[in-house]
């Protein structure tokens, strides 16, 4: 019986210790020891190892439970992997204690967390601004909230510190006890509970389980409450529950309210609803007015109300006037009318002066000038003026005609003077005769001339013309023959007089 009572007692104290250490307690040693490294080691007597062995005497002797690093460094270190994130508590540190000059050698001591062996990148959780050695504790309980894997303890003398600390770096760490819990556990006592699924990366408070911050949709303390489903994405504030922001249609301090209709997207002002933007065909603070008809594709200005930009042949400020009708497109500049490209054979600002003969018809909109080139027959920059064009047979049937209209001239010239010559002498008998002779003479001379004129004139077209002349003399001569068979009126000459 007696042998039962001392077993149960055992049990009961191994339970205990199980419990204790599944706590925040000591995290770096369960649920098995960790894996330590240090900077130097003084010899193999003191390896980091010693500073997670569970014995916390501060002394050195035989027995010695410390680890310790080389002597005369300017930096030491000394690092232990959790193996896991672990959400922290605090620290617990044992150091080195026989007296004064431990002190000197904890002074100015650092703790870094990080997810990675490499410290130096990590987040400096603590540094010992102890500014005496009577005040510094050889055994502090240090702060260091968060998660991380690894925790460094470091010591500097690059740079040299205060004036009571030592000239060389050392770590002498008989104990380090990491408190908290796994991330996403938690407990009072121990880490058995799970941190709520409110709370954001599944970071609780190792021992009361209040999140650090809730995620998307949740919110209160423990981050167990869902957000109002009218918050933008279920965003909602931790502490009281009310929307950082309305979803799309909703506005007011709870978000019940709707926007106006015709808000696009919808989307409105929290406070008093009005529309961020209008849907197309609607303007004013809450998009309640309808576009002018005028407008193109119905949009205009959400404050005025103006149009942004006039249906196609219209414009003006109210887009209430008529493009010029030989507008391209009926498109013509919003404020002026002018219109921005002219339909083809028109020019000018209003497009009303007609082009010329432009190849392609359309000229240039500012000047008239045709681009292109001229239709055939027509000349000048605008192509406006005509070209006749004369080939040679052309030029020497038109010197023909000219040359008989000449001819005919001459003869009926010659006709004339010997009227006058004859009525003068007062011969009435012997008219015929002499108006014979002066037409035979006068018909030669003119042919001389005429032969001649056509060499000079038409050398190509030489032998036509020359074939075309007697036809011609023939006729002026008969056109002289008719005259003179006018009735005898004239006078007797002095000639026959004397016969």
């Amino acid at each position: 019986m007696e042998v039962c009572t001392i077993w149960l007692l055992e049990a009961l104290c191994i339970l205990s210790t199980l419990m204790i250490v599944n706590t925040s307690v000591n995290t770096n040693r369960e649920p098995n020891v960790k894996i330590t490294t240090q900077s130097s080691n003084f010899n193999a007597a003191y390896s980091s190892g010693k500073a997670v062995d569970g014995c916390k005497k501060q002394i050195f002797d035989k027995q010695s439970c410390c680890s310790h690093t080389q002597t005369g460094q300017q930096e030491a270190w000394w690092q232990v992997d959790l193996e896991e994130l672990i959400v922290m508590e605090y620290v617990k540190i044992y150091f080195r204690d026989e007296g004064y000059q431990q002190k000197q050698q904890f002074g100015g001591y650092q703790i870094y967390q990080s997810n990675t062996s490499d410290w130096r990148n990590g987040h400096l959780c603590h540094k010992d601004t102890t500014s005496t050695p009577a005040t510094l504790s050889l055994t502090p309980q240090i702060q260091c909230t968060g998660s991380a894997k690894y925790l460094t303890i470091y010591s500097d003398r690059r740079s040299g510190g205060l004036a009571w600390y030592s000239n060389s770096a050392f770590l002498a760490l008989c104990e380090v006890e990491v408190y908290g819990c796994p991330l996403g556990k938690y407990g009072d006592g121990n880490c058995y509970s799970d941190c709520d699924v409110g709370c954001a990366n599944s970071l609780c408070d190792p021992v009361t389980g209040g999140c650090a911050s809730c995620r998307h949709g949740y919110f209160g303390d423990t981050c167990n409450i869902s957000c109002p489903s009218n918050c933008k994405r279920d965003i909602c504030y931790q502490a009281f529950g009310i929307c950082t922001e309305c979803a799309p249609g909703l506005y007011g301090i709870d978000c019940k309210k709707n926007c106006p209709a015709h808000c696009r997207d919808p989307l409105c002002d929290r406070s008093n609803g009005d529309c961020s933007v209008c849907e197309p065909g609607y303007y004013g603070d809450t998009c309640t007015t309808t576009c002018p008809s005028n407008c193109k594709g119905t949009i205009c200005n959400q404050s005025s109300g103006l149009c942004t930009e006039c249906v196609a042949g219209l414009y003006g400020t109210e887009c209430n006037q008529s493009c010029p009708v030989n507008c391209q497109d009926t498109l013509c500049h919003r404020s002026s009318g002018e219109c921005e490209v002219c339909a083809a054979g028109f020019y000018g600002s209003q497009c009303v002066k007609s082009c010329g003969k432009c190849r392609g018809v359309s000229c240039d909109k500012s000047t008239g000038d045709c681009t292109t080139g001229c239709t055939d027959g027509w000349t000048g920059n605008k192509c406006d003026t005509n070209v006749i064009t004369i080939t040679n047979e052309d030029a020497a049937v038109g010197i023909g005609i000219g040359s008989g209209l000449v001819l005919l001239a001459l003869v009926i010239l010659v006709i004339l003077l010997v009227r006058r010559r004859t009525m003068t002498r007062g011969d009435t008998t012997g008219s015929s005769h002499m108006t014979d002779i002066s037409m035979s003479r006068t018909a030669i001379e003119l042919k001389e001339n005429q032969d001649n004129t056509y060499d000079e004139i038409a050398t190509c077209n030489k032998e036509q013309i020359i074939a075309q002349i007697p036809h011609n003399e023939a006729n002026y001569e008969q056109l002289g023959r008719r005259e003179v068979e006018i009735p005898n009126v004239y006078e007797t000459t002095d000639i026959d007089k004397e016969t």
